[in-house]
């Protein structure tokens, strides 16, 4: 694991998956975090939790608090939702794939796909 992604602290990483899921659905940070239902943030925000779940391994617990929520219920939810989803429709898996692999790529450079070497 490279320096910096060891010293951000378990928020930070959060917040890091927060800000690039609010860049992928275009919703602001607010949103993401609050209380609305529109159909376009609700997914976005499930999209968040169920990647920082993932790839953080935080407890649902502490996630629901990094997203403003009483409820671990609700991470659990999202996560459920999302792999239906992602069942379904192969175009959102391939949205959601390469936005994890970008916010593991923001976590954990040393993890992110290598470049091969031509030879």
């Amino acid at each position: 694991m490279s320096t910096a992604a060891k010293q951000m602290t378990h928020a930070e990483q959060v917040q890091a998956v927060q800000q690039a899921t609010c860049r992928q659905y275009s919703v602001s940070l607010q949103e993401l975090i609050g209380d609305g239902k529109p159909a376009h943030v609700a997914l976005a925000r499930q999209v968040a939790m169920t990647i920082a779940r993932e790839l953080l391994g935080f407890g649902t617990i502490e996630l629901a608090g990094h997203f403003n929520r009483e409820e671990h219920g609700t991470i659990l939810w999202a996560c459920k939702r999302v792999a239906r989803r992602r069942f379904n429709d192969d175009k959102f898996d391939a949205e959601f794939t390469s936005l994890k692999e970008e916010c593991r790529g923001i976590l954990v450079p040393a993890f992110a796909p290598k470049k091969r070497r031509s030879a």
